[in-house]
C-alpha cells in the first residue's frame, strides 16, 4: 500500500464512529414496594426494566429503560402522558440502590396486539436527564 493509501485509510478510520452496548442492570432497594408503586400509578401487562453503557467514540453514557407493556387507561394527551412518564422514571431512581447509576431515564408505553401469528406494535418513549428526576 503506497502512502496515499495509507492515509486514506487513516482518514477513513478516524472518521468512523465506533458505537458499543452493554448490560448494565440495575439493582433495587426493594423490588416488592417498586412494584406496587408502579401498579398504583398505571396498570399494565407488564413492566421491562433493562440497563445499560452506551461508549461512542470513547464517550460513554449510562440509560434506564423502563417499558410498559398494553396500560390500561393511558392517556392519549401529550402532556399528561409526559408527566406519567416522568412520575414512573422518578419512582426507578428513588429505588435505585445508586441514583447516579444513569444518565437517562428512558420511559416506553407499548401496545401490543395479536391476531393470530400477527403482533401489532405500537410505542411512544419519552426521556428524561437524570439530574431532571
Amino acid at each position: 500500500m503506497n502512502k496515499a493509501g495509507i492515509l486514506l485509510f487513516f482518514i477513513f478510520v478516524s472518521s468512523c464512529t465506533f458505537t458499543t452496548t452493554k448490560t448494565n442492570n440495575p439493582g433495587f432497594i426493594n423490588i416488592i414496594l417498586l412494584e406496587k408503586k408502579l401498579d398504583s400509578l398505571i396498570s399494565c401487562e407488564n413492566f421491562n426494566i433493562n440497563g445499560r453503557e452506551i461508549t461512542t467514540n470513547k464517550k460513554s453514557t449510562s440509560e434506564i429503560e423502563i417499558s410498559t407493556i398494553n396500560c390500561r387507561d393511558v392517556s392519549r394527551n401529550s402532556d399528561q402522558m409526559v408527566d406519567l412518564a416522568k412520575t414512573i422514571a422518578s419512582e426507578i431512581k428513588k429505588n435505585l440502590t445508586d441514583p447516579n447509576q444513569y444518565d437517562t431515564y428512558k420511559v416506553l408505553f407499548i401496545t401490543k396486539k395479536t391476531n393470530g401469528v400477527l403482533t401489532k406494535t405500537n410505542s411512544k418513549s419519552y426521556v428524561f436527564n437524570s439530574k431532571d428526576l
